[in-house]
């Protein structure tokens, strides 16, 4: 291959560079003739999964592609397709605990000091994932941002920020999948500005978050998709099914709406644990309350059936991450609709 055209060579990168980082990371150590014919393509597709060493992961990676930027060349690393879940970390399960044996009360001074810690980490985190979107801003093409963990955690969910008006317009973005709560929206945005010109599907997994402010900020979006266990996203849900373009109180969401999928899901859970009444039922009511709005709504939405999810198949964050690889490898991903036979 060290005879190949250069030309050559990165077109059979590009094509290959769509895994998340690994193929970039081993063509960087075949030879240096490889390393440089990857440069610009060896970034196309970055995994920044969730574990105790992700926060350091994200600054070595601002850290590289930073200098690979400023070497002087015609083409620059570009990044088109990325996915991030928030850090998890072992002072979780040392924490949580502590957490409910002491709510509202005063915690033991190690107990403090490893919060302290943690709370730094976040911080680090956050603000160095705000650096890396500023800087891809212009060129990311599909962006995964998935919040890791469970409600039940010690502390309050890691605030990721949504691509918002300090990074500037996301000129390229196609696809946006958002994951779990803790997402936070700039208040300093423009009166109609738009920040995601060409994005054209949204998928909300367990992201509780108000859909007419996506309208303002992406009105191209034409394809929706709302994954929700215990229908916390009804009521957005309703206001895109039940909309009415004769009146003025209920504004129109994606206007240019051609796919809306909403998918109900429900957890698989151990003998062992105590189920609520409302646990029990919480799935089904859903489903209830989905079923009717499908059959009353004046915006048509595909239902699919409850989707109960095992232990074996990981949580949201894995579930959308193998769905974020399947879309960049050219498949359907959460979009898969049923045949019509």
């Amino acid at each position: 291959m060290d005879h190949l055209p250069s030309e050559l060579l990165e077109a059979i990168f590009a094509l290959s560079c769509t895994d998340g980082g690994r193929t970039g990371c081993s063509l960087a150590l075949v030879s240096r003739h490889i390393r440089a014919a990857a440069r610009t393509t060896r970034f196309h597709s970055i995994i920044l999964q969730s574990g105790s060493g992700s926060g350091s992961q994200l600054r070595l990676l601002l850290s590289l592609l930073t200098a690979e930027r400023a070497i002087d060349a015609p083409l620059k690393p570009r990044v088109k397709h990325l996915y991030v879940s928030s850090p998890q970390s072992d002072k979780d399960s040392f924490l949580r605990p502590f957490c409910r044996q002491y709510a509202g009360g005063c915690r033991p001074a190690e107990v403090e000091a490893q919060a302290e810690r943690y709370s730094q980490e976040r911080i680090a985190f956050v603000e160095n994932l705000s650096l890396l979107l500023r800087t891809i801003a212009a060129e990311v093409e599909t962006l995964c941002l998935a919040q890791s963990g469970d409600g039940y955690r010690w502390t309050t969910e890691i605030p990721f920020p949504v691509p918002e008006a300090q990074c500037g317009e996301f000129s390229a973005l196609r696809e946006l999948t958002l994951v779990g709560g803790g997402m936070t929206f700039s208040n300093t945005l423009t009166q109609g500005a738009v920040l995601y010109p060409r994005l054209a599907r949204l998928h909300l997994v367990a992201a509780a978050t108000r859909l007419a402010r996506w309208t303002e900020r992406a009105p191209n979006v034409s394809h929706l998709c709302v994954s929700d266990d215990r229908g916390h996203m009804y009521t957005e849900v309703a206001r895109v099914a039940r909309r009415d373009p004769a009146s003025d109180e209920t504004p129109i969401v994606f206007t240019g709406l051609k796919q809306f999928v909403v998918q109900p899901y429900g957890f698989a859970r151990a003998e062992e644990q105590t189920i609520l009444p409302w646990d029990a039922q919480a799935s089904r009511f859903n489903e209830w309350q989905l079923g009717w709005l499908k059959e009353n709504a004046s915006q048509p939405f595909h239902l699919r059936p409850t989707k109960v999810l095992s232990s074996s198949e990981g949580g949201w964050e894995d579930i959308a991450l193998r769905e974020w690889l399947d879309r960049i490898e050219g498949g359907s991903g959460c979009w898969t609709m049923p045949s019509a036979s």
